[in-house]
């Protein structure tokens, strides 16, 4: 105990970790604010005690009624949850004692699980209806995602601290001369990191519940009492529930934690450890989107350490503990928490080993070039495996490009193959034009009903000359609807003085309007391999005194950071073209994407009159501005942080700049011309911390 209770206090007398800590805290109260902030939300809070104190089951249309009191839309939907919820397990509970009693289900199986679901809907109904704020709950444990990623973050940065320093500094070693070993040293470190981790993680949960209870939610209702959740395989607390869901995500987070650490005691190579387990994510990400339910393999699906990080709800597939001897909703955590220990060991018996390898055998990789430019490339590209880097992300993407698929019926299909040869300039022209197109499909309409009405009265015989003619005006015939579509929506741009007609729906998709959060995926999936490329380099260039053959000289040393700062600008490029490129195609595979010669606000709804060729320009500037600072900061922080401890921070502080208020997210998404002043305050101080950092580099 004195061994861990001395690395814990060496753990929090570290700045950084209660500058992080601190920052995690702000995190929970700001997502607080930002939940209780949403409309949705607070309409719904309003219109509570309304719901609770009016009688909904005298009326036939629930909705309609909550609408003519006043109630808001969210409101309205729930107005009849009360009568619904008592109705459908009233309901079942009687189905559920009609098969106790047949003939069909009299096996002692079915008898068994009949009775445990018969039990589960006594205690639903045993238990007085109370509205509660589903919205609020669904809204809050969207966020789960984001908080395994932080706790992951926070218990990385812990093991650098704790262990990663230790080796680097070489004091594993000198713990042979005393009484202490390493096997109980290496024991108290992994001790004091989940320690820390899991007090974190049990006030959060507090906060959670604390929260929850405030806003009306009662910790101690059923979770079916939420409207947006329909399961009856099991019930549980709402406060129990919620406390699960986290926990299950949790243990993920330990045992990856763990897996890092075996990996780096057998390996002795924190960045190797790093990047085996971001693939071991990356592995299960992709067995969970794309394997079948019905495919041999589904179990990889199911037991699957991506879906604990990231779910927000729990499913029959993972949780039945109350309704089973062996409790398959609790096999994976179960599972984790007997690998942890596993890990543990392993990790310390193999730790014990690598303390007393010869530095000796370690293996470096020596480039020559005749120019030094040259000799870059090569380290970042060959010696870094930022080629490798490239290769992944590419193979990706194009993996994603090639699996996406949308289906169209004939008509949406028909209307879009028919419609672009109308688009264009607005004017009087195009209106002619379509007018008289439209004449020309109605008479062959008509002209085709007047044959066909013949052919019936004949018992199906017409001449042969209208045989072809009927043939030639059907393909005329079936754009009826879409040429008057097309008329009307002509007519209304005319009238609102909107110069050019063009399909929006690919332009839609491509700026995410629907899925912001696809945007920071995109713009991380670009900066966090270019942060791990120049941490991985510029941390050994300095770790290893490279740097002093290189700064022998002033300009020697200007030189070549300007020149990484070039080819890590020149990667950036590179990796944008890959993911936004294949995007790109991906998406006009489907969808025929025009450049509107008009403004933006004709495209996408913004309140700004910039033509769609300017917007475009600013937009490649941000991208331009958000490259360059996070390229100067990874130079700056290599100096004193490892490839580690360096990507983990800086990709937690752009994570942490682009989900704050007013944030780099402000840059990278179109609608920010709906706040030009906030724009142009990020992107200068993005601009002026560039510089400074710039500045600093090149000066000290």
């Amino acid at each position: 105990m004195l061994m861990v209770r001395a690395e814990l206090t060496r753990l929090f007398k570290n700045r950084s970790l209660i500058l992080l800590i601190i920052t995690f805290f702000c995190l929970s109260i700001f997502q607080c604010i930002y939940v209780s902030s949403e409309e949705d939300v607070r309409s719904l809070s309003n219109d509570i005690p309304v719901l609770e104190t009016t009688d909904f089951s005298q009326s036939d249309d629930t909705y309609s009624y909550a609408k003519a009191l006043g109630l808001s839309e969210p409101a309205a939907f729930r107005a009849g949850t009360n009568e619904k919820y008592t109705t459908v397990y009233t309901e079942l509970l009687q189905n559920t004692n009609d098969k106790l009693g047949s003939v069909l289900f009299s096996s002692e199986r079915n008898q068994m699980e009949l009775k445990k679901q018969k039990a589960i809907l006594e205690d639903l109904l045993s238990e007085p209806f109370i509205f509660m704020n589903d919205i609020l709950f669904t809204q809050y444990t969207s966020f789960n995602m984001y908080w395994s990623f932080i706790y992951l973050f926070i218990g990385l940065y812990c093991t650098y601290l704790l262990i990663q320093q230790d080796t680097d500094s070489a004091l594993f070693p000198l713990f042979n001369s005393c009484s202490t070993s390493s096997r109980s040293l290496l024991l108290s470190k992994i001790i004091s990191i989940l320690f820390t981790v899991t007090m974190l993680y049990l006030i959060k949960t507090g906060i959670d519940l604390l929260y929850f209870q405030i806003n009306g939610l009662s910790l101690s209702a059923p979770f079916q009492m939420l409207n947006s959740i329909d399961i009856i395989s099991y019930t549980l607390p709402l406060g129990t529930y919620y406390t699960l869901l986290t926990a299950s995500s949790f243990i993920s987070v330990l045992l990856l934690l763990m897996f890092f650490i075996f990996l780096y005691s057998l390996t002795k190579s924190s960045t190797l450890s790093f990047f085996v387990s971001i693939a071991l994510i990356i592995i299960e990400m992709l067995l969970y989107r794309f394997l079948s339910i019905a495919s041999s393999f589904a179990i990889l699906k199911q037991c699957n350490i991506y879906t604990l990080l990231t779910m927000d709800q729990l499913s029959d597939q993972i949780i039945y503990v109350f309704h089973r001897i062996i409790p398959l909703n609790y096999l994976i955590p179960v599972l984790c928490l007997l690998l942890l220990p596993v890990f543990t060991i392993l990790s310390i018996v193999f730790f014990h080993k690598a303390v007393y390898r010869k530095s000796s055998k370690d293996k470096h990789i020596f480039l020559h070039s005749r120019h030094f430019t040259l000799y870059q490339l090569k380290e970042i590209f060959i010696q870094r495996k930022a080629l490798l880097i490239l290769l992944v992300v590419f193979a990706y993407c194009f993996y994603d490009m090639n699996h996406y698929k949308v289906v169209k019926n004939n008509r949406e299909a028909s209307f879009e193959s028919f419609v672009q040869q109308y688009y264009g300039p607005v004017n009087d022209e195009l209106i002619e034009r379509i007018k008289t197109d439209r004449r020309e499909i109605h008479h062959a309409s008509e002209r085709s009903d007047q044959i066909v009405s013949k052919m019936i009265e004949n018992d199906g015989n017409i001449t042969e000359e209208e045989s072809l003619e009927l043939y030639e005006l059907e393909s005329l015939r079936t754009h009826k609807d879409d040429i008057d579509e097309i008329f009307m929506e002509v007519q209304s741009l005319k009238e609102m003085n909107v110069k050019y007609y063009a399909d929006n729906k690919s332009l839609l998709l491509l700026v995410e309007k629907k899925n912001p959060t696809g945007t920071m995926i995109h713009v991380l999936f670009i900066l966090i391999p270019l942060i791990c490329i120049i941490f991985s380099t510029m941390s050994a260039f300095y770790q290893e005194n490279t740097y002093r053959y290189v700064f022998c000289t002033k300009t020697g040393e200007t030189k070549y950071l300007i020149r990484q700062w070039m080819h890590y600008f020149v990667i950036a490029l590179i990796l944008t073209g890959i993911v936004f490129g294949l995007f790109y195609l991906k998406i006009t595979r489907y969808y025929a994407y025009h450049f509107m010669n008009q403004t933006i606000n004709q495209s996408l709804g913004i309140h700004s009159k910039l033509h769609m060729s300017t917007w475009l320009l600013l937009y490649v500037l941000n991208f331009f501005s958000v490259f360059a600072f996070t390229i100067t900061s990874a130079m700056a922080l290599s100096r004193k942080l490892g490839t580690i401890a360096g990507t983990i921070t800086l990709t937690g502080i752009i994570i942490l700049l682009c989900i704050v208020p007013n944030g780099l997210f402000l840059l990278l998404r179109y609608d920010f011309l709906d706040h030009l002043l906030k724009y142009i305050f990020v992107l200068a101080f993005l601009v002026i911390v560039t510089v400074a950092l710039a500045i600093h580099q090149l000066v000290k």
